[in-house]
């Protein structure tokens, strides 16, 4: 198990392993989750990228126009966090 030590200024490094793991990069926002196990758990808040490829094409669908592909990413942030948040109530 990874660990770190927090400086001072309560400040960490998060160890190369647990970046990787977690899709961590530079910008990355994570957001802190209390587990009811008494944890707190570490998650990007950020999704990236790579994931959204192909969500949207439909095969025989016309072009989506940039507004729809915008309420499209928004629905699928939104779908995600309550997903992740589920996990930990």
């Amino acid at each position: 198990m990874p660990t770190a030590t927090v400086t001072s200024k309560g400040q960490i490094t998060i160890p190369s392993e647990v970046r990787k793991k977690l899709g961590l990069r530079t910008g990355t926002r994570v957001e802190f989750l209390y587990g009811k196990d008494g944890g707190v758990h570490l998650l990007p808040k950020k999704i990236p990228f790579e994931r959204l490829i192909g969500m949207l094409h439909t095969p025989g669908a016309k072009p989506l126009r940039p507004k729809d592909i915008d309420r499209a990413i928004m629905k699928y942030h939104a779908d995600e966090d309550k997903r992740i948040r589920a996990q930990y109530k």
